[in-house]
């Protein structure tokens, strides 16, 4: 009976050991994970990631909100305005947060044949870290290699965050009873900024899929670090 219970508990050990060495091996390919969750890495919305800018957009402040929208929007407008979003002449550019949580974006909206408007919002935690720049650069490039010719940007006058970042990117701004207006011409598509959005473009799929399993081993581990019964 002894020599049975001793051959149990050397299993178990040994499971344990295994376990532990699994258990490390996680935390480091986490800590190796970071370094890429860190970039700034921008991707195309797809359809059903909608409810996830919606949600970005619910978190801002009234004042974010109003920098964004132009006044005060309240919950149930910012629903109903995600809900009537058409994807057809509309795309949605993000960077996500470790949770794949929309934490800074800019929809791109076709005003005409050869012209889109930018709008941009990121959450007040983010801010400071290059993201809107990041977010600028990345509409850009999509509208570039669309043949489309003229980008606007409209603000607020005193949201002087957002019209720094679009003087910075070359952006003519005037200012007429309290509102803003930045105007960019773009050049043409070349075969280089095609080939840089279509990696940037993978880039973000992987940083998504990225991300998606970091989730799933953050919650593997969470699941291990649960004591084992031993009777």
């Amino acid at each position: 009976m002894t020599e049975h219970r001793t051959v149990q508990v050397a299993i178990l050990q040994r499971e344990m050991a295994r376990l532990h060495i699994l258990r490390t091996s996680l935390v480091l390919l986490c800590a190796a994970t970071h370094l890429w969750v860190a970039m700034i890495i921008v991707r195309t919305l797809t359809p059903l990631e909608l409810p996830r800018y919606r949600d970005h957009l619910l978190r801002l402040g009234v004042d974010d909100r109003r920098l964004r929208f132009g006044f005060p929007i309240p919950n149930e407008r910012i629903v109903d305005f995600v809900d009537r979003l058409g994807l057809l002449d509309t795309r949605i550019l993000v960077h996500s947060g470790p949770d794949l949580e929309v934490i800074g974006a800019v929809q791109v909206s076709v005003a005409s044949w050869d012209a889109v408007e930018f709008a941009f919002s990121v959450e007040a935690p983010y801010r400071g870290r290059g993201v809107a720049t990041a977010l600028f650069d990345r509409a850009l490039l999509w509208a570039r290699n669309r043949r489309i010719r003229r980008a606007y940007v409209q603000c607020l006058a005193e949201n002087h965050a957002m019209r720094r970042i679009a003087r910075k990117a070359g952006m003519v701004i005037s200012t007429e009873t309290g509102e803003s207006e930045g105007t960019l011409c773009i050049p043409a598509a070349t075969p280089m900024t095609l080939l840089n959005e279509l990696t940037t473009e993978n880039a973000g799929l992987l940083d998504a899929a990225v991300k998606a399993n970091h989730m799933k081993i953050n919650a593997f581990t969470a699941w291990l670090s649960t004591p084992l019964a031993v009777e």
